[in-house]
């Protein structure tokens, strides 16, 4: 056997080693990310109170809350359908869909964050409280939704599921913490 064919044989068997050493990190590599995919990442957006009102007919008000959304991201983020998302209350660490997408929780589409930049977005929680605000001043109305007693104060918070990005946006409500 010549040399020549000892050293093209050697570099094929050392290729064949890399390859395989290459196949099995990348195939390994594959693994974690579905593994991070399966996590939802909760930092990409964050949402900040920015005002609490009522809407809706005389003794039939119900929460309307307004939030800037910063993304902290380098890709724009947009929201263009209702089905690309879930919203849920969060009660007493749990997410709990009674108050749901379409049953009782609604956000304005489309939202729109550019990358590294705020926008304004509004969610409304169609639940009516058997007392109303004492009268439509700011102040009482201020009053009324940071009242400890208030339904909606007696929840975590809001959460939102983005299912095409897996992103979780957990959005506070006025009083933060449960009613005593």
């Amino acid at each position: 056997m010549s040399s020549q064919t000892v050293r093209f044989a050697t570099s094929i068997f050392v290729t064949l080693i890399l390859g395989f050493t290459a196949g099995m990190w990348y195939s390994r590599r594959g693994h974690q990310d579905r593994g991070l995919q399966d996590r939802w990442n909760t930092s990409a957006l964050r949402p900040t109170l920015r005002a609490a009102q009522l809407e809706g007919e005389a003794e039939k008000l119900s929460p309307l809350f307004s939030y800037q959304l910063e993304n902290t991201t380098n890709q724009d983020y947009s929201i263009r359908s209702v089905s690309d998302i879930e919203l849920f209350v969060r009660d007493e660490g749990a997410l709990d869909n009674w108050m749901g997408s379409g049953s009782g929780l609604a956000i304005d589409l489309p939202v729109v964050v550019p990358a590294k930049q705020k926008a304004n977005v509004t969610i409304h929680l169609r639940l009516v409280d058997r007392e109303q605000s004492a009268s439509s001043s700011q102040a009482d109305v201020a009053k009324f939704l940071r009242d400890r007693k208030r339904i909606w104060n007696r929840y975590d918070g809001i959460v939102l599921l983005d299912q095409r990005r897996h992103y979780q946006i957990d959005f506070p409500l006025p009083i933060p913490g449960k009613a005593e």
